[in-house]
């Protein structure tokens, strides 16, 4: 199972869960699981009206950025390291 670590905001949508252990065989399998499992709030937080993940949403796998792969459909393996971290702003 990958390692899914939740960051802030995310991780009080996922009911202050800040790491899990998910099987999935993709990023999209595994975000579906999770819009599954913690509903609207988790879901309105990470995707936009259209399905895609929000700009301000930053998702890495084993430290690379999600933008360095082919969308939703990179595979995930039982040794892989899922981040899904919010910006932070402020000043």
């Amino acid at each position: 199972m990958a390692k899914v670590r939740l960051f802030g905001r995310v991780s009080d949508a996922a009911q202050g869960h800040k790491e899990l252990k998910i099987s999935s065989k993709t990023l999209g399998e595994l975000l579906e699981h999770l819009k599954r499992t913690y509903g609207d709030q988790f879901t309105s937080l990470i995707f936009d009206e259209t399905g895609k993940i929000k700009p301000f949403i930053n998702v890495f796998i084993n430290k690379k950025h999600m933008s360095q792969f082919k969308g939703l459909d990179v595979a995930i393996n039982d040794e892989d390291e899922v981040l899904i971290v919010p910006a932070i702003a402020g000043g």
